[in-house]
């Protein structure tokens, strides 16, 4: 009876995944006849990318292919090496990076629940669901954006923390931990501090020995830490600045305008960036209104002047980022790879941008084609919020740890400015938790039933 139901439960499993896998198909051969156009128009910073891969193949170099090569520090050569990749292969290439990423996201869906399966492998299947078909993730994936590949690494690179065993696996984990870095500046900053968490992680949550803990936490956290370095001084011969990237300048300076708009007063610091950018190209000519390490330390240093809000003020430029974050659905993204226009959304957004929110807005909301992926969304949140209760309850404060990293690392860093695509790299954790939460609600619906029914 018992190899009976192991093999009933095995080819259950089989077909669930041949189902799922065969819907994702079709899925994928809809959307890769989209055209390159809608592709690029619904994609932030598309040409920025494609132009600096191209530059890596005729510059040899992360440089500025238009302007005699100069070489860039605005951000990292970790995505346009992955596109640049594409074009050495194919003339389409546009097409097969699209393609590439949409078996990056079927990965991510396959480590998720692998991570999960240490855990609570009976419902992991739900997680591979839910991360392949989450709205926001799959046409992301669909777009010329750094967040799918960013994802499949900063998920593997959660996989390997909790499974290698070995010298190799160690020196995979500091090379995944660089590579996250080099596509996502952002995870720079974690790289600063890997050896010691990775020291914590396997000595308090893996329970591996003192010895051998120190001893991964070395090769891994060196073996991250002198890869970014490469690119800091790399950096530092060039502007004679020891930066990763060059754009916290402009980072600021963008959130000093979302802030502003709320009071709109967003036109005078717009103005009083342009004129500061103007100066900054005067000073370095050859850059002219190219980021440098240089340009950013001059803006970090006035935005300082500039930023002189109100604690409420700040408080409502939270929420106001935090709502879009977690809540925006990414039908943007739908409503122009579709159509190859942004109507819709260009109405809906002005209730956003202007922090203004009334029943005739909700109502075209409701009616519109962003509903659905804000319902998914909102959702999944609800639900995430069961998965934690279900985990503090059980007291595996581990696992909690290792969901919510994600989470409470990348947060902070996007400042006032949330948007839904910045939200990818965490929904692999909305949706381990997630299903958590239902599962939990699951077992309390068969409890009440057991009690009242019984």
């Amino acid at each position: 009876m018992t190899n009976s139901n192991t093999i009933k439960n095995i080819l259950s499993s089989n077909l669930f995944y041949f189902i799922v896998l065969l819907v994702y198909l079709v899925l994928c051969f809809y959307f890769l006849s989209i055209n390159n156009e809608n592709r690029l128009f619904s994609s932030t910073d598309p040409r920025d990318y494609i132009i600096s891969a191209e530059g890596l193949l005729e510059c040899k170099n992360f440089a500025y292919k238009y302007d005699d090569c100069l070489p860039k520090s605005w951000n990292t050569p970790g995505y346009p090496l992955f596109i640049s990749m594409h074009m050495l292969i194919f003339e389409n290439y546009i097409f097969f990076v699209i393609f590439s990423q949409l078996i990056l996201l079927l990965l991510t869906a396959y480590f998720s629940k692998k991570i999960i399966d240490l855990y609570y492998p009976n419902i992991s299947k739900w997680v591979f669901l839910l991360i392949l078909f989450n709205p926001n993730s799959y046409l992301t994936a669909n777009l010329i954006q750094t967040e799918t590949l960013f994802t499949f690494l900063l998920v593997y690179f959660i996989y390997l923390l909790n499974v290698c065993k070995n010298y190799k696996e160690y020196v995979l984990l500091g090379f995944i931990t660089a590579t996250c870095a080099y596509v996502r500046p952002a995870f720079y900053y974690f790289t600063l501090i890997s050896p010691f968490v990775f020291f914590i992680y396997a000595k308090y949550f893996r329970n591996i020995n003192y010895k051998k803990s120190i001893y991964m936490a070395s090769i891994s956290g060196i073996i991250s830490l002198m890869l970014v370095g490469l690119w800091v001084n790399r950096n530092y011969h060039i502007f004679n600045e020891p930066v990763f990237v060059s754009n916290s300048g402009a980072y600021v300076w963008d959130n000093l305008i979302e802030i502003s708009r709320l009071e709109n007063d967003n036109k005078k610091i717009v103005e009083k960036y342009n004129i500061l950018t103007k100066q900054i190209s005067e000073k370095y000519p050859v850059y002219g209104l190219y980021q440098t390490p240089m340009s950013s330390k001059i803006l970090i240093r006035e935005a300082k002047k500039e930023f002189d809000f109100s604690f409420d003020l700040i408080i409502k430029a939270t929420i106001k980022s935090l709502t879009n974050l977690y809540l925006s659905g990414g039908g943007a993204n739908l409503e122009r790879l579709i159509t190859g226009e942004e109507k819709s959304f260009s109405k809906l957004n002005k209730s956003y941008m202007d922090f203004t929110f009334n029943f005739k807005s909700l109502i075209n909301e409701i009616l519109s084609i962003h509903f659905f992926p804000i319902l998914f969304s909102i959702f999944i949140k609800i639900l995430s919020l069961f998965g934690i209760i279900f985990l503090i309850l059980k007291s595996n404060f581990k696992f909690i740890v290792l969901t919510l990293f994600p989470i409470v690392y990348l947060t902070p860093l996007y400042g006032f400015i949330g948007q839904s695509r910045f939200r990818v790299p965490l929904e692999p954790s909305f949706a381990i938790l997630a299903t958590l939460g239902i599962f939990y609600i699951y077992l309390i619906l068969k409890k009440y039933k057991n009690v009242y029914f019984n």
